[in-house]
């Protein structure tokens, strides 16, 4: 498989958003930190939809700053041959507009979008996450996202630098406690350690 695919299909899934404060009129209420967590898979197909192989697993820590304003999102990603990754990215959010950046082994991603729902209880967003530095410079994935309190569901496009569609990726995971996603990192060998830092 092409080295560009798997980092693709890994870091295309950073695209996750939080808000400021709500605003009462009297004071701020603002909710606790939270920490969430997911898996499931990842699947990638032609633009004419034909399967590319068999689905990668994913999974993800979210940890949620109400008083910083962010979200801070850990994505440990397996290909079909085993091979892992570990991604992290920030994100902040102005209104109902949200931005961020992370880097990887292709380059430098920006990623902005839009927030469907109300503040802290996301319905789903709107992304694109456009490389501005490396190998894929102008490359873009275009997300949308669906999360309840159960399921996570992402179907994204990835563009080359002149806007020509590539690939589809669909991602479907579920909500997990914190003992079967520590049980999962443990079975895949992850020193948790080594991502414990950006969730304090």
């Amino acid at each position: 498989m092409d080295t560009m695919w798997p980092t693709l299909m890994s870091c295309s899934f950073l695209l996750s958003c939080t808000s400021g404060p709500k605003d009462t009129g009297e004071f701020t209420l603002l909710p606790p930190n939270e920490v969430q967590f997911f898996e499931g898979t990842s699947a990638m197909m032609t633009p004419d939809e034909e399967s590319m192989g068999k689905a990668g697993r994913l999974w993800l820590r979210r940890g949620l700053f109400p008083v910083e304003g962010q979200v801070i999102e850990d994505l440990i990603s397996e290909d079909v041959q085993g091979q892992l990754a570990v991604y992290q990215v920030n994100i902040v959010v102005d209104g109902q507009d949200f931005s961020g950046s992370m880097e990887d082994a292709s380059g430098t991603l920006d990623i902005s979008g839009t927030l469907d729902g109300e503040d802290w209880n996301w319905t789903g967003w709107r992304s694109t996450g456009t490389y501005v530095e490396g190998q894929l410079v102008g490359y873009s994935i275009r997300s949308v996202a669906a999360l309840s309190d159960s399921t996570l569901n992402q179907d994204k496009r990835v563009y080359d630098a002149d806007d020509v569609l590539l690939l589809k990726i669909t991602e479907a995971l579920s909500v997990v406690d914190v003992e079967t996603w520590q049980t999962a990192m443990e079975e895949i060998g992850l020193d948790l350690s080594e991502i414990e830092d950006g969730l304090r």
